[in-house]
C-alpha cells in the first residue's frame, strides 16, 4: 500500500488487511480497511471506502460517500459520489 497526502489511507494505520492500494492526496481512502487493488487520485477520492476491491477513481470528491463498491471506474470532479448516507453507497461495476 501507498499513502501520500494528510491522513491518506488513514484506517489502513490500524492494521489493514487490504493489499495493493495506491492513494494520492488529501484524505484519499480515508476509511479503507480491508480492500485491495485500488487507485484513488485526488482529493478525498474514495474517502469512506472500507472493503471495495479494484476500483479506480480520479478527480476532487470523487466516489467519496462509496462504502463497499469494487470494480469501479469514476473520472471527473464529483462522479459516483452517492448520497450523504455511506452505508447506502455500495454500487459495483460502473463506469462514470
Amino acid at each position: 500500500n501507498i499513502g501520500l497526502g494528510y491522513q491518506s489511507l488513514y484506517g489502513a494505520s490500524a492494521g489493514t488487511t487490504g493489499n495493493y492500494n495506491d492513494a494520492f492526496g488529501y484524505q484519499t481512502g480515508k476509511s479503507l480497511t480491508s480492500g485491495s487493488g485500488n487507485l484513488l487520485l485526488g482529493t478525498q477520492a474514495g474517502m469512506n471506502l472500507t472493503t471495495g476491491t479494484g476500483n479506480v477513481y480520479g478527480g476532487n470528491s470523487v466516489a467519496r460517500c462509496m462504502c463497499n463498491g469494487s470494480y469501479n471506474v469514476a473520472l471527473g470532479y464529483f462522479a459516483l459520489q452517492g448520497s450523504t448516507t455511506v452505508s447506502a453507497n455500495t454500487g459495483g461495476c460502473n463506469i462514470v
